[in-house]
């Protein structure tokens, strides 16, 4: 469940926000909703609750998705929608989606080495973040490439739909990092801020089933052979890694 989390903090840092107060609280009470659960779900089985957590968001918040936003939150109502042609396509392709993103891992294992290295070290993360930023084209291709190879085309094309968006986020962020590299420190940190977290979503996406790397990279509680292992809500740390980044960075760029 953690990537659901990480992709919950994605799609929320890609709003356009004047109130960081406000989406923090509400980014935290979205993870706390999201971690009642004590098992393993689905992705669908929290689809529901994502999107209720994101429209309360932008309500209570006075803030506005931009339209990679949107179009990844349209995409995730119609592939939950059961008996869609969506919903579907999407469990035609799944397997072979797994298949791929596992295979990706190469892609991504030069920047997952960076981010981890990193830590939670704000000036690090920074220098790592525009390392990440100048190998994400090639990144982007590599991934698409293996889930091309184990999804054809055609599968390829469906399944863009639900990360396409985010990469579009992500990127939109990374040319901001490059061009601007003149600017003040406390602007490129905030943009590492959200820029981090939403490539930790891909991490943990696309590296779903290298669960050891994640645990030491991250210091979660893993099983290497059956999946994560969720702790019971007693047992689990008051903070979650976007939390913690975001105090971490905190007093170095504010919004």
């Amino acid at each position: 469940m953690t990537w659901l989390r990480l992709l919950l903090a994605t799609v929320l840092l890609g709003l356009v926000c004047c109130d960081e107060v406000c989406i923090h609280a509400e980014l935290q009470l979205c993870y706390i909703e999201i971690s009642k659960s004590e098992e393993f779900l689905e992705f669908c089985d929290l689809g529901s609750t994502f999107v209720q957590c994101l429209r309360t968001a932008t309500e209570k918040c006075n803030i506005e998705q931009d339209l990679d936003v949107s179009d990844f939150t349209e995409a995730i109502k119609e592939v939950c929608k059961e008996g869609s042609e969506t919903n579907e396509k999407f469990t035609e392709f799944k397997a072979c989606f797994k298949e791929g993103s596992i295979a990706s891992n190469e892609c991504q294992q030069t920047n997952f080495n960076l981010l981890k290295d990193a830590g939670l070290d704000p000036e690090k993360m920074i220098h790592s973040t525009i390392e990440v930023c100048r190998k994400f084209d090639s990144t982007v291709l590599c991934i698409e490439k293996h889930i091309e190879a184990a999804c054809t085309a055609d599968g390829k094309n469906f399944l863009s739909k639900f990360y396409k968006p985010v990469f579009n986020i992500e990127k939109n962020y990374c040319t901001k990092i490059l061009g601007n590299r003149d600017s003040t420190f406390q602007v490129s940190a905030w943009l590492v801020r959200y820029l981090t977290l939403i490539f930790l979503f891909f991490l943990l996406l696309f590296l779903f089933h290298n669960w050891r790397s994640i645990q030491l990279a991250y210091g979660t509680k893993y099983s290497n052979r059956s999946g994560p292992k969720i702790l019971p809500i007693s047992q689990r740390p008051p903070e979650n890694i976007f939390i913690a980044l975001l105090g971490k960075i905190q007093k170095f760029g504010k919004l």
